[in-house]
């Protein structure tokens, strides 16, 4: 080794003269421009990360079979690049990799990044400090690096291009033609994302492709890092791609069960060596709470071993420090989690924009937590692209993923405990998710995106999305102002909407407004008016208005969706004119149904559009006709085929309808009749039981008119004359026009007053005939439970008579026989 001091002799005149030269050689300024904190095994790095015993074993296998040649598949590879989110392990691995080939001899030099200390968190000391440990590992070179720095001092200055080649290439190449190049051959870069200057990241990593693609040296670089978007980038293109092994730190190598074993073994280590491990019960800490931990771990270890500095600290009490970790106990001074904090703070700091940043996550958390159907962060509410999200998270790629499905936009958070973060004002300071607020400012944001976007454009999670964060909202001035100058209800207008609409209104009260009732009777004033003009529509037809009268009665039946359609003949038209969707059996909810009929029972609400006298009597009738003059239909003009299953649902419907409004029904001389016609369709042999249920209410409701307990109903005062209603035709028998032979057959002739011509400008019909092959009426005999027999007769061959479907509960005998 040089001596620090260079000195010369000069003997003149018999004198000694010896002069020493006290300035700083070669070596030193190596030293100087050198960081030895970077080292793999610097005293400044007390207890460095490493692999926990019988953890990391699949990942450690592959790099060393990388290292030492034995994977044909990656024998070409001269860069090995080993990334992962922040706190997966990538130092540890780096630190156990460097070990493992220290011992062995092949460890040219190893330079670990860090942000938190000055003297390697930047690029300008890479080059020295790998100079400085090849000298040592290949001692032939170090008189090539001191003959190099001696011809120019300013070397360290120099590009990174520069160093490499004056201080490592050619040093080495020199060494190689000499033939006395030890077997070293590993240089490992750890944690290259901490050298806070982004370019210099990409410089280096093109300074190291560059040296391997010029002078093909036998040696290979293990480099670690998150995923940053510069990082990434650079391994993405040129010769770096094709010469670079990837390894991602993902969940092939099964992390979880690492961290489990990791506290495992921790908390047993705790038990058997802490100062108060007497005080510890041998069941602590508890299957359930390690499997906790586990899972807020999230595979990344750094959230595991803070958890075990913290608790394993020996001036306390390990069982009463974890309950601080778990929330169960105030935390005192502390700070269970200040490491993963500051890596937190940093990560979000780096960002471009980090207010739109913490927009973004604070809806994907905030949304996730109140939806049941979460999708994804909806673009068309913050007027985003997809691109811009890629560009907002580009430096975030440690902590969350992003990919884009059409206008969504799907977080993939690295971390559990980032939401934990987020949401404690102690922790999180300037990104602070206030909770409230952030509710109230999405549900500001999606009531302005309700009322400006076309309805046909809108999503359906809108609306619940809405509801959900309004009600979880706090009072803001900006909410004041929509809940006075926006329609709510033109929001949730849609059929499929409306039923989240009461549920908003009873929200506002529990949002903080001093005046909420104001605001409530105002957005229900508006709900008010639109339901007037509705109904002064539907009342005009009498399907509707039976309809409408039936939901009011509050039955609710699994054959709503398919038998509504037919029983109360919901043409095209009519659906169209339902715009309270009495219709959709999704709003016969509690809530929906409740609100409705608050309509129709406040007549300070209701006006003159109340179920009143005519009205109300209708949905009593109406099942019955129903009943008496069903037939197989073509019940929508583009449907051009029949319809058996819902002609089935139809009348099933009516059974019900029929059996639950009968016991509600006052004297009606038009029911009374259509009640002692008794008269039920083919569908009856179907449904037995419930046509016995039907009859039985019809007997009972005969019975009390007999007996005089129903009294007519008396017209109120103030009623509006009956409305006027397009006529229904009873079933009639004609000869069908299109019948070659002469034939009469029973059909029935339809006609509401809507445009339901063939297109010949003639009205449709339905014919079928139901006599046997002989002409003759068919009999079946249906026994009851009390051993008597139940049948239906029919007789197509006689045109005199009015209905050709009759029903006999008679005993046990035939009169129609």
């Amino acid at each position: 080794m040089p001596s620090m001091f260079s000195s010369h002799t000069v003997i003149a005149g018999g004198n000694y003269q010896q002069f020493i030269n006290d300035s700083k050689g070669a070596w030193d300024l190596l030293v100087k421009a050198a960081s030895p904190a970077a080292f793999h095994n610097s005293g400044d790095r007390r207890d460095p990360p490493k692999c926990h015993p019988n953890t990391r074993i699949a990942v450690l296998k592959k790099i060393m079979d990388w290292i030492h040649g034995l994977d044909p598949a990656m024998q070409k590879a001269l860069i090995m690049w080993v990334y992962g989110p922040a706190g997966a392990g990538k130092s540890a691995i780096a630190q156990s990799i460097a070990e493992l080939c220290y011992d062995e001899g092949i460890l040219i030099a190893s330079y670990f990044f860090s942000r938190f200390d000055s003297t390697r968190n930047h690029p300008r000391s890479l080059i020295a400090t790998i100079a400085y440990q090849a000298s040592l590992c290949i001692p032939n070179i170090r008189e090539h690096i001191n003959a190099a720095i001696d011809h120019d001092p300013l070397i360290f200055t120099r590009s990174l291009t520069v160093q490499m080649s004056t201080l490592v290439i050619q040093p080495l190449e020199d060494c190689i033609r000499s033939d006395t190049a030890a077997p070293a051959r590993v240089i490992i870069i750890d944690g290259l994302d901490e050298c806070e200057d982004r370019q210099g990241q990409v410089e280096i990593l093109a300074t190291i492709s560059k040296a391997l693609q010029q002078h093909g040296l036998p040696f290979i670089f293990l480099i670690t890092s998150r995923p940053e978007h510069d990082i990434r980038t650079a391994f993405g293109h040129g010769y770096l791609k094709d010469i670079t092994e990837r390894v991602p730190l993902d969940d092939e190598y099964l992390p979880s069960d690492d961290i489990r074993v990791f506290l495992q073994d921790s908390f047993s280590e705790i038990k058997e060596t802490h100062p108060f491990h007497a005080d510890i019960v041998a069941i602590w800490p508890g299957g359930d709470i390690l499997e906790s931990l586990v899972e807020k771990s999230s595979g990344q270890f750094i959230y595991a071993s803070t958890v075990i500095k913290f608790v394993k600290s020996s001036r306390h009490r390990p069982p009463q420090r974890l309950e601080i970790v778990l929330g169960l106990r105030p935390v005192q001074r502390d700070i269970p989690f200040a490491e993963l904090d500051a890596l937190y703070m940093h990560i979000l700091s780096s960002a471009e924009n980090p207010e739109a940043v913490l927009q973004i996550l604070a809806y994907h958390f905030l949304t996730q937590s109140v939806v049941i159907m979460y999708q994804g962060v909806d673009l068309n509410l913050f007027s985003l692209f997809p691109e811009d999200v890629f560009e907002l998270f580009c430096d975030l790629t440690s902590l969350v993923s992003v990919t884009v499905d059409r206008d969504a936009a799907f977080l993939d958070i690295f971390h559990a405990s980032l939401e934990d973060f987020l949401l404690d004002q102690s922790r999180s300071q300037q990104f602070w998710i206030d909770s409230k607020i952030w509710h109230a400012k999405f549900a500001h944001l999606y009531i302005h995106y309700g009322k400006d976007t076309p309805s046909s454009l809108i999503s359906y999670h809108v609306q619940p999305t809405l509801l959900s964060h309004f009600e979880n909202a706090t009072a803001t001035p900006d909410l004041l102002e929509d809940l006075r100058q926006i329609s709510i209800w033109s929001i949730y207008q849609k059929p499929r909407d409306q039923m989240y609409f009461p549920k908003f209104l009873d929200s506002i009260a529990n949002v903080g407004f001093q005046d909420w009732f104001e605001l409530r009777s105002h957005q229900l004033h508006i709900f008010d008016q639109y339901t007037q003009k509705v109904m002064e529509q539907m009342y005009f037809w009498r399907n509707l208005t039976a309809l409408v009268a039936v939901y009011n009665l509050g039955a609710n039946w699994k054959q709503w969706d398919e038998g509504a359609p037919v029983l109360f003949l919901l043409h095209k038209r009519n659906r169209n004119l339902d715009k309270l969707s009495f219709n959709d059996v999704m709003n016969w909810s509690g809530f929906h149904m409740e609100f409705i009929g608050e309509f129709f029972k406040d007549s300070t609400r209701c006006g003159t559009y109340g179920l009143t006298g005519r009205r109300s009597a209708t949905p009593k009738i109406f099942p019955a006709k129903k009943i008496k003059q069903h037939a197989l239909r073509s019940w929508e003009r583009d449907r051009p085929y029949r319809l058996p299953r819902a002609c089935s649902d139809g009348f099933l419907l009516a059974l019900h309808c029929l059996s639950f409004v009968l016991c509600k029904a006052d004297r009606s001389e038009d029911l009374i009749a259509l009640a002692r016609q008794r008269t039920f369709w083919l569908f009856s042999l179907v449904y037995p039981r419930h046509t016995r249920n039907a009859r039985r209410e019809i007997a009972r409701y005969l019975t009390r008119v007999d007996a005089g307990e129903i009294s007519v109903q008396e017209k109120r005062n103030g009623e509006q004359p009956s409305e006027p209603s397009p006529p229904f035709p009873p079933s009639q028998s004609y000869a069908c026009p299109w019948d070659c032979s002469g034939t009469r057959y029973h059909y029935e002739y339809v006609d509401w007053g809507m445009d339901w011509d063939n297109g010949k400008g003639e009205h449709e019909h339905e014919h079928e005939d139901r006599g046997n092959d002989e002409g003759k009426h068919k009999h079946e005999d249906w026994g009851n439970d009390e051993g008597e027999h139940e049948h239906e007769h029919w007789d197509t061959d006689d045109d005199d008579r009015s209905e050709d479907i009759w029903f006999d509960a008679c005993g046990s005998s035939c009169s129609g026989c």
